[in-house]
Parts: C-alpha cells; sequence; structure tokens
C-alpha cells in the first residue's frame, strides 16, 4: 500500500528546509551521479536507510520523517534534483550550503541551509565558525560573503526558469530573501530568517518588499526578530513540546522554550528551531500574536546598528579583531555569552517587562551613556512595535536625570 498525502505549500517549503540541514553528500563530486537523473523521491529513498548526517538542531529522525512526507507527495516526490553546492566542503570555508531541484515546468527551486556551529567537514569552532562570523558581520557591518554564493548558485540553476522558488531556515531563510532581492522571478517562504535590509542596497530593498515571499517566525523566536525586515512577516503558534538534535544527543523541549538539562541561555534561544512550528490537522501554520521578547530583540539589534554606524563604526574594528584572533579565543566567546554582565542584559531584556527594562536602562545610562543611549533608542522602538505608551520613555529620563542630580549633589 502506497501512503499518499496532500501537503499544504507551507509545509512544502518547510520541509525543503529542513532537507538544506541533511549532509546527503561527503563531497559536492559525490552529488554528480545524481544531477538531472533522479527525483526527489527517489533520493528519499535512497538515503531513507543511510546514516544521516544533519545540523542546525535538525536530527536525522527529522531528515527520515521528511523523506516519508516526500515520498508520499505528490510534488515534491517528482521534483528532480539538479545540483549541490557546499562551500565548506570546496575549501572555501564561508559556509553556504545549498541544494536545487527543477519540477517538469523547469521552474527552479532553492533550499538553502542555516548556520552550523560544528560541521561535517571538520569546523570545531562553535560560535566562531564560518556562518556565525558571517552572521556578525551582517548584523554589524551590513556584509555577508554568502550573499555572492547565492547569486552564483541561483543564477547557474534557473537557466530558462520562468519562475524562482526559494526556501531556508535561520541564514538559509535570509539567502532566501536576498535572492528575492536580486531576482525578479524569485518569490518563496522561508522560517525564522533575520532580516536583511541592513545588507541590500535601496532597490533591492524595495524588490524584497514587493516581491512574494514571506518570513514565517515562532512567535517567541528572537533570530527571526532581529534587524531590519523590508520583506512580510507572519508569527506563528509554537509546538507547546518538541524534540530538538543538540550535539549527538536529542534535547526535549516542554513548555514552549524549555529545554530539559540546559541552561537558560540555551533556552532563550530554543524557540529559533525549525521544530518549534505548530502545524493544524491540514498541515497549516497557525498565526500568533508575537512575543515582548521578539520585539525586544528586533528594537535592540537595530538600535546598536544605528548606534554603531552614528558614531563612526567601532563595533566594526572590534567584530575584526575577533575574527583575526579567533583560534586564540577558542571557546572564551560562548563562556563571554553568559558571563554576568551579557546575562543580565540579555535575559533581562528577554523578560519583556516594562518595569524590569526600565531599572535596567536606568543603570546602565547612569554608568555607561553609549549602552544607555541604546537602549533607549532600543526600547523606543520597542514601544512603537508594542503600541506600548510613550510614558515609560518620560519615567526612565526622570529616574536617570533625578539620579544623577543626586550623585552631584552627594
Amino acid at each position: 500500500m502506497i501512503w499518499v498525502i496532500q501537503l499544504s505549500e507551507q509545509k512544502r517549503y518547510y520541509i525543503l528546509s529542513l532537507i538544506a540541514y541533511a549532509q546527503l553528500f561527503n563531497k559536492v563530486n559525490d552529488c554528480f551521479k545524481y544531477k538531472n537523473k533522479v527525483t526527489l523521491g527517489q533520493m528519499a529513498q535512497l538515503f531513507s536507510n543511510s546514516n544521516i548526517v544533519a545540523e542546525g538542531g535538525v536530527g536525522a529522525f527529522d531528515i527520515k520523517k521528511a523523506f516519508a512526507e516526500i515520498k508520499a507527495d505528490n510534488k515534491l516526490s517528482r521534483l528532480i534534483f539538479t545540483n549541490y553546492d557546499n562551500q565548506n566542503a570546496s575549501g572555501n570555508y564561508d559556509g553556504f550550503v545549498a541544494y536545487s531541484f527543477k519540477d517538469y515546468m523547469n521552474n527552479a527551486y532553492f533550499c538553502f541551509r542555516g548556520s552550523e556551529c560544528d560541521t561535517p567537514e571538520g569546523q570545531h569552532d562553535g560560535f566562531l565558525g564560518a556562518d556565525w562570523l558571517d552572521n556578525y558581520t551582517m548584523g554589524i557591518e551590513g556584509k555577508s560573503k554568502q550573499f555572492k554564493d547565492v547569486k552564483r548558485f541561483v543564477k547557474q540553476n534557473s537557466y530558462n526558469s520562468k519562475n524562482i522558488f526559494v526556501t531556508g531556515h535561520s541564514k538559509g531563510g535570509a539567502n532566501g530573501l536576498f535572492a528575492c532581492s536580486n531576482f525578479q522571478n524569485a518569490s518563496g517562504i522561508v522560517f525564522n530568517s533575520p532580516g536583511i535590509d541592513e545588507a541590500i542596497e535601496e532597490k533591492e530593498r524595495e524588490r524584497l518588499k514587493k516581491a512574494d515571499v514571506i518570513n514565517y517566525v515562532s512567535a517567541e523566536d528572537k533570530i527571526g526578530a532581529v534587524m531590519f525586515h523590508s520583506e512580510k512577516r507572519v508569527f506563528c503558534k509554537m509546538n507547546e513540546t518538541y524534540n530538538v538534535a543538540f550535539g549527538n544527543k536529542i534535547v526535549k523541549v516542554t513548555n514552549y522554550n524549555k529545554a530539559e538539562g540546559m541552561n537558560e541561555f540555551f533556552d532563550m534561544f530554543i524557540s529559533h528551531a525549525l521544530q518549534s512550528f505548530y502545524w493544524d490537522s491540514n498541515y497549516n501554520l497557525v498565526l500568533h500574536n508575537r512575543s515582548k521578547s521578539s520585539m525586544i530583540a528586533e528594537a535592540l539589534t537595530q538600535s546598536v546598528f544605528e548606534w554603531n554606524v552614528k558614531n563612526g563604526k567601532p563595533l566594526d574594528q572590534d567584530l575584526e579583531w575577533i575574527i583575526k584572533n579567533k583560534k586564540n579565543l577558542g571557546n572564551k566567546i560562548e563562556a563571554m555569552a553568559i558571563d554576568e554582565f551579557l546575562k543580565e542584559i540579555i535575559m533581562g531584556l528577554a523578560l519583556g517587562e516594562e518595569a524590569v527594562l526600565i531599572d535596567f536602562i536606568i543603570n546602565c545610562y547612569k554608568t555607561d551613556k553609549d549602552i544607555g543611549e541604546i537602549l533607549i533608542v532600543a526600547f523606543k522602538k520597542y514601544m512603537k512595535l508594542a503600541n506600548v505608551h510613550n510614558r515609560f520613555i518620560d519615567s526612565i529620563m526622570e529616574k536617570a536625570n533625578k539620579g544623577n542630580a543626586n550623585e552631584d549633589l552627594a
């Protein structure tokens, strides 16, 4: 008996985003014997019983389930595999990985892989790996090395294609958005993608605004909230319970974002996982209001970027130093991310409580006016997103100025 299902378009794009994380080939050359010869359904059959390696929090169990759904879906199973690119395997090590397919009408499909900490090719740099350094560069300097890879790969594999369809999760989603900002006939669905406006030109932003592409973001996700967004965004309901692969173990997540056996810092970002999305019985995503912490993440990252530009880009120099010294830093950057100061900033802001934020901003403003300025601008942006009354800013400034006056008297 053949299992047949009718997936929604949302679910099809989601499955392709999962497949982008699967390491089906050890080397780029390994894919040559399959190019333009096998369908995605046949690939799913071929690799179903192999020892699947996957990245980005996606486990072998996720890929095997995706394979089963591909084989049962009339549309996905008929897509023809056309190419695979892995710049880590090629020795370039800029982190770019993608698969391409086409349908019987020669429409081109692209799924881009999101960020990896440790890769099958031997990178073990954690949050200083190629993907993550490119993420930091995009968020601070407004540049991404992978965008040139996107242009090249899409152009190479969409010859004579009437339509280009793109998908990806996280950084893979950002690459999908970039494709839509550069190719007039590109459209698609991406998941939990950060904004890319800061890294593209005005004409590209205008094209992205008009493009038929949607960025679906988990209601609690911080990464899909950050930076500047021209694309259409839709916030979605989350699974209350789901499993995420972390290294060699499976982490069970309960209560939406509580990962068993992990720390609070991990919990704050776990909602970024592809598995966090909730699907109804018809394979459709369910809309949901975004969380306060999501709005704060967007406001804070925008204000940091604007402050950096306004003040001559001092953070660019800091980032360049980190990149040059990454081998000596080892895992120190990860330890820094959860030290008491940054933990107070990130965890305090993530609470999304205005009173907590006011007290925190006052303390920062009194001790470091640069940080205070960033946080005040961030809070203004947050209030605009949350439609909170301006009295909070008045309260912050009144208390901060009063505190400074009292110190002067003392």
